[in-house]
């Protein structure tokens, strides 16, 4: 489900959460430090496409995910963050993964989880980890389990 919205998203919902915006070189786009890594060369371009879609890259570090991610952890709303489709098509595949493959329940829960929430496969640590272990009614001690790849 995406944002309704539509060309507004970009400023009501994105530009709020970015970090030092400047006006990009067409309308409705935005250059910006990049918040998924150390950033002071506005290395971020936040615009809106043909379809009236948000579209990011990190020209720093051109992996999609993990600015997305970096972007939602920011307070940009997901919804707002709709992925490309061969990226959807991905996330599918490795939450799919997640559901069906080894693992139990607990563990399984996080993954999905830290997935859904831009961690990509990997667990997040320390308060992280406790914060999402939390909101998932996991067990902190399962959460250490799962982190350490135990089953």
């Amino acid at each position: 489900m995406g944002c309704d919205a539509g060309r507004a998203c970009i400023h009501d919902h994105v530009w709020p959460y970015l970090r030092d915006p400047k006006p990009g070189s067409e309308p409705d786009s935005y250059r910006a430090l990049a918040p998924c890594h150390p950033d002071q060369t506005h290395s971020l371009s936040v615009s809106i496409g043909g379809s009236g879609r948000v579209i990011w890259h990190c020209f720093a570090c051109r992996d999609s995910e993990k600015t997305r991610a970096a972007l939602v952890k920011t307070g940009v709303p997901a919804r707002c963050l709709r992925r490309a489709a061969g990226d959807a098509s991905d996330f599918e595949a490795a939450v799919s993964a997640l559901i069906f493959g080894e693992g139990s329940h607990p563990h399984t829960v996080l993954r999905i989880a830290a997935l859904l929430r831009g961690y990509g496969t990997d667990l997040p640590a320390g308060a992280e980890l406790a914060r999402l272990a939390e909101d998932c009614g996991v067990s902190l001690r399962e959460a250490y389990r799962a982190r350490g790849g135990h089953n």
